[in-house]
């Protein structure tokens, strides 16, 4: 007569343990992984995991308990990636793959001990990239900037983009276009960042950028002379801001001569020379984009 053994009575219980994630187009909020726990129940012949079907995520983690020295968790399919033909007492796997899992105890599969795991694919924060402004962009106050997102998700319809300035929050917008104009901005520094969440109820935050606005100085045309052939003058500048140069010969028609960003608080200027020749030359700063 074979001996009777009775195993633990254990009932699964998903324990969730958060953990932060972060990816290269900004950082995630905190994703969740559980864990399920599984046991033994019955005498023999009459065992069974408890509980037989389970539907976990990708990346969530099972463990199973209360094995003793009779009872194994092995995988149906070759290779085997579960615990093995041996007889652990306890083992854990972490499934970070979607699909189906069959399981058996070899000892006791005849009797009917076996188990599933089912696994579906994890839901997936959206990504979030600010398309506009640029990275670096000067602006000359007051501006008024248009601050526009891109934000999909594999798992699910971005569903609300949070426009924030320097952490504080602007507004929000709730379908596409997420685009949200920003009332002007005074001289400062300004870093932007956009929260996006998904219908998954997962957000992300994209990586910041950052813009600067300044106070526009007046343009003036200084220092003209002729160097190596050639017209030259400097006109004052903002770094980062924008400016058209033109020439005319009689203020009707203005020709374009250079369209530049400024990269110093004097910008030098170019143009060909014509002896006896009579041009005059204006510079404007161009509007903010």
């Amino acid at each position: 007569m074979k001996p009777t053994h009775r195993a633990p009575n254990l009932f699964a219980k998903v324990i969730r343990k958060c953990v932060s994630l972060a990816i290269m187009a900004g950082s995630l909020t905190a994703a969740c992984g559980a864990t399920t726990n599984v046991g033994v129940v019955g005498v023999f012949p009459n065992y069974a995991y408890s509980p037989k079907v389970i539907s976990i995520q990708a990346g969530d983690k099972v463990i199973w308990s209360g094995l003793s020295v009779i009872h194994s968790v092995t995988g149906d399919t070759a290779p085997e990636t579960l615990c093995g033909a041996s007889f652990p007492g306890n083992c854990t796997n972490i499934f970070n793959n979607p699909g189906t899992y069959l399981y058996h105890c070899v000892n006791h599969a005849v009797f009917g001990m076996t188990g599933v795991v089912n696994v579906a694919a994890a839901p997936l924060p959206p990504t979030v990239v600010i398309t506009s402004p640029a990275n670096g962009d000067v602006f000359a106050a007051p501006a008024s900037v248009k601050f526009s997102v891109t934000a999909t998700n594999a798992s699910g319809a971005a569903t609300n983009v949070q426009f924030l300035s320097n952490g504080g929050l602007l507004g929000s917008v709730a379908a596409t276009p997420f685009n949200f104009a920003i009332a002007p901005l005074t001289v400062g520094a300004y870093a932007l960042t956009a929260i996006a969440t998904a219908s998954n109820g997962l957000s992300a935050t994209s990586a910041p950028v950052n813009i600067s606005v300044v106070a526009p100085v007046a343009v003036s045309n200084f220092f003209p002379r002729v160097a190596n052939g050639r017209f030259v003058f400097n006109h004052t500048a903002n770094p980062g801001l924008r400016y058209a140069v033109e020439n005319t010969t009689n203020f009707a028609a203005w020709a374009p001569v250079a369209t530049n960003t400024a990269t110093s608080n004097s910008v030098e200027v170019s143009d060909s020379f014509q002896v006896g020749g009579l041009r005059f030359y204006r510079v404007s700063r161009l509007p903010n984009p």
